[in-house]
């Protein structure tokens, strides 16, 4: 017997209380199934479309760099550290500089 003759069983020696929350049940379970196929297709294309965005760049990653620091506007440029290499824990820990 399967699982649908079962069930088809089960409702008819079911009261009509019972038969309105396991209504509620099932609408709520379909509800959540076809939730979580919408985020599965949603995160597919979205994966599928940074792949394709991505795949034309297969250059080395010092140019792109350059091609950022190309961009940035002067002002950003001029609050940079010129004594990064040396003071590097300063930056980015805190620390005193040496």
């Amino acid at each position: 017997m399967t699982v649908r003759e079962k069930l088809t069983q089960e409702i008819q020696k079911s009261s009509d209380s019972v038969l309105e929350k396991v209504l509620d049940f099932l609408l709520f379970l379909k509800s959540q199934n076809n939730e979580v196929q919408v985020q599965s297709n949603s995160f597919q294309n979205s994966h599928e479309q940074n792949a394709a965005q991505e795949a034309p760049s297969e250059r080395p990653i010092w140019q792109l760099f350059e091609e950022v620091a190309d961009n940035l506007p002067e002002e950003i440029l001029a609050d940079l550290p010129t004594d990064g290499s040396n003071h590097h824990d300063h930056y980015l820990y805190g620390n005193p500089k040496r």
